[in-house]
């Protein structure tokens, strides 16, 4: 294996092209058009969760449901949009910007993503009912006023909601109680609201902004706008993410970005408070990079660590749900209305999350002759399992089976196609995993390192979708360079 050294001066190393990355890469080459701009990226595609998989029987399929969400900054939002002309987005916008529904009770609520009150039953309904109004006294809980996921459902609803309502749905999804688990998890799933009364009634009660952020309105399409953010929705109008990954990646050759595909990072080398050297490994040989102005990382902090000979005293996570995508083609609709997608929080049920692509791309309809005379709609079931991920033909009878508990499907023969994917470990946000976190970035922090930015997820923040890594970034590089 060859060694080789890129030795041009002031030099900016990204790691990670997801799609953070590719962000970061794009803006620092608007602010430093001079410098030459690095992206180390362990797999042999850019784009991360956000690229497609391509099957050569069955199409484009994405990981899950991805829809770019903007983040109201406009610097931000433009360099992505801009990747593609405007003719060739799909912009979801008011009510139509997330259509979410929830299935739980044996009912999937079409309407709302929210699940009702009633369902902890009329022998707790009053002392619910009673609770939440106890709690209308205080201000609704930020994730950051809790210690842990019950007090912050807690001090939202009351205690007999959250043991008997809320519990049992986190412990199905997260295999772990509330109280072990950091309160930044209650953004994963719409679980911050419920549904309690009729249209007219909720209508009333949402004058109150104390009530209006307890209680959800009873159907998501008829909600009034002024109650909407004026963040839209942006998706290919040609189906598949990779469209977009595609479009980035011309934007980032465009640009004179070198993209190091298949790398792994060997170490790293500083110099009094500065990284000046970066060493990775390819596929035909190492490089090293030297003079580097900026190494920004949007990768884990805990991948850094050893790199700079660090590590955590008694470092264990509380172990990750096992994830698999089962994309599948049927030869009739979904049973889903307009639903983009839909969560389960049915007990004993695998099924975490259940995606309709042509809800929101009605591209993603094909007609393949090989498998079938006529159209054929695509769908995606993430399944989440407690221990080791069974044998594909069990994943997809897993599936099947639960798409006709929820009535999806009608039957098993409406699905022409399948195909199942490995999606590794799904993030369980302990307060031990965010603990871990928030360790690891405070030991890098603590080097000192004054031309290193940590950009990854930080849950414990409130930084964990795509919107709030991309405004972190944002933010942490104008401060850079100011």
């Amino acid at each position: 294996m060859e060694n080789s050294s890129i030795n041009k001066k002031d030099n900016i190393v990204i790691i990670g092209a997801g799609i953070p990355g590719i962000f970061s890469a794009l803006y620092l080459s608007n602010l430093f058009p001079r410098k030459s701009i690095h992206i180390i990226e362990s797999s042999s595609k850019i784009g991360g969760l956000y690229n497609s998989i391509s099957d050569p029987i069955g199409g484009t399929f994405d990981k899950g449901m991805h829809i770019i969400y903007e983040t109201c900054i406009k610097e931000i939002d433009d360099l992505i949009r801009n990747s593609m002309p405007d003719n060739e987005w799909i912009f979801l916008e008011g009510n139509s910007k997330d259509i979410a529904g929830v299935y739980h009770n044996g009912i999937l609520e079409k309407d709302s993503p929210y699940m009702h009150i009633n369902s902890v039953g009329k022998r707790r309904l009053n002392t619910c009912q009673s609770e939440l109004f106890k709690s209308l006294e205080n201000q609704s809980p930020t994730f950051k006023d809790c210690n842990n996921a019950f007090e912050f459902y807690e001090k939202r609803f009351g205690f007999s909601t959250t043991k008997y309502l809320i519990e049992p749905v986190i412990k199905k999804l997260w295999n772990m109680p509330l109280k072990k688990l950091h309160p930044a998890s209650t953004r994963i799933v719409l679980m911050d609201r419920l549904r309690m009364f009729s249209k007219n009634a909720t209508l009333d009660l949402m004058k109150s902004e104390l009530i209006r952020s307890r209680i959800a309105f009873p159907n998501q399409m008829e909600l009034d706008l002024k109650y909407r953010n004026n963040q839209r929705g942006l998706y290919p109008k040609n189906f598949g993410m990779s469209n977009l990954i595609s479009a980035l990646e011309k934007k980032l050759n465009d640009a004179g970005v070198t993209i190091h595909k298949g790398s792994e990072i060997i170490s790293i080398h500083k110099k009094d408070d500065y990284i000046n050297s970066i060493k990775f490994k390819t596929n035909k040989n190492n490089l090293t990079i030297n003079d580097i102005h900026l190494l920004h990382s949007t990768v884990s902090s805990s991948k850094l660590l050893r790199l700079f000979d660090l590590n955590l005293d008694n470092f264990a996570y509380d172990k990750n749900l096992e994830q698999s995508y089962t994309f599948m083609l049927l030869k009739e609709p979904p049973n889903m209305d307009k639903l983009y997608y839909y969560f389960c929080f049915q007990k004993n049920m695998k099924t975490y999350r259940v995606t309709d692509y042509t809800a929101y791309c009605p591209s993603a309809k094909r007609n393949l002759k090989s498998l079938y005379e006529g159209d054929l709609w695509p769908i995606c079931v993430e399944l989440h399992y407690k221990n080791k991920v069974p044998k594909k033909e069990k994943i997809v009878r897993d599936a099947t089976k639960e798409l006709l508990l929820t009535k999806v499907i009608k039957s098993k023969k409406q699905v022409i196609f399948s195909r199942v994917e490995p999606a590794g470990g799904f993030p369980v946000l302990s307060i031990k995993n965010c603990k871990l976190i928030e360790k690891s970035n405070e030991k890098l922090n603590d080097l000192n390192i004054k031309n290193l930015l940590l950009a990854g997820q930080s849950p414990e923040k409130g930084i964990f979708f795509l919107h709030d890594i991309l405004k972190n970034i944002y933010e942490l590089i104008n401060n850079y360079t100011n």
